[in-house]
């Protein structure tokens, strides 16, 4: 038997293996949504990372130059107020990243949205009964 021929006779081209699940037939509208918001995630995925390799790496150097400080410290008065100091951009930075994501997520979100076609109140009926 050849590979074209056993390729043929599996289950997943037979149409009996498919009897009972609607389909739908995919526009070219939405197949072109489906690739540009998946464009876009991914595009926004790539920031995220991005972003977090860039705080990290700006993190590791605070934490490193907290680390010489402390060891120059003359009196515990020093030390405590490093460390108040050092807590405090910390604590500032933390936040400002976590804007910074929820800002890329918003992005990706809203643009990724737009490529899709406004549905109609039928539509959604329709998608409710294939569920049911």
């Amino acid at each position: 038997m050849t590979k074209n021929a056993a390729r043929n006779q599996s289950p997943a081209n037979d149409a009996a293996a498919f009897a009972g699940i609607p389909t739908v037939p995919l526009e070219l509208s939405i197949a072109e949504a489906v690739a540009r918001s998946g464009e876009i995630w991914a595009q926004a995925c790539l920031a995220w990372q991005a972003e977090l390799g860039r705080f990290a790496a700006a993190r590791r150097q605070a934490d490193a130059e907290i680390q010489a400080s402390l060891a120059q410290c003359r009196d515990a008065a020093e030390v405590m107020r490093l460390q108040r100091d050092w807590f405090a951009a910390a604590v500032r930075d933390y936040a400002l990243e976590a804007d910074q994501l929820m800002r890329i997520a918003s992005r990706a979100a809203g643009e990724g949205m737009t490529c899709w076609p406004p549905v109609t109140g039928q539509e959604v009926v329709e998608s409710a009964q294939l569920i049911d």
